[in-house]
């Protein structure tokens, strides 16, 4: 009898723990904000296209679900870049065979690497895994806002990029 008590007390005390400590997992990841804005450039110094430097702080792969630029509004095209090589994306990357430019539902955005695991990659030039990751927003009018929403351990999260104030 004392044994089946103490199995149970066990077992609950395993439940308690165990969603306590998915209850805290989740509470940190609602407050932090992995994908970071590494830089922009614009393409000869106009405002109507915008490569914007992606990096994956996290610690696993997240996709982007939209990009808006100038609360809310579609832009007319965009893409995420790739870049297979220490050039990180900015503007001119298109005509770099080891870029790849897709739609944003073909891929994601792995972790960042490490620095050795970064300086391995380059020293064997095997170009399968990406180095850089991006966005490529072309649009008809100025932008002066980006707005990227995308999913993190299944919560969606929200990337704000104030244009003007990087000026």
């Amino acid at each position: 009898m004392w044994k089946q008590k103490k199995a149970k007390i066990w077992s609950f005390s395993f439940i308690i723990l165990l969603c306590i400590t998915t209850l805290f997992f989740y509470m940190y990841v609602w407050i932090s904000d992995p994908l970071k804005a590494d830089g922009w450039s614009n393409y000869d110094n106009e405002q109507k296209r915008i490569y914007l430097s992606l990096i994956n702080d996290g610690f696993i792969k997240m996709e982007i679900e939209k990009v808006t630029v100038n609360n809310g509004k579609q832009p007319e095209q965009l893409n995420l870049v790739m870049s297979y090589t220490g050039q990180i994306v900015s503007a001119g990357i298109e005509h770099s065979p080891q870029a790849r430019i897709i739609g944003l539902d073909e891929g994601f955005i792995r972790p960042k690497l490490s620095e050795n695991e970064l300086r391995e990659l380059l020293n064997n030039n095997t170009k399968q895994l990406p180095l850089h990751y991006g966005v490529m927003i072309i649009n008809k009018e100025d932008i002066e806002s980006i707005r990227i929403k995308y999913k993190y351990f299944g919560i969606s999260k929200t990337l704000n990029v104030n244009l003007e104030q990087a000026n």
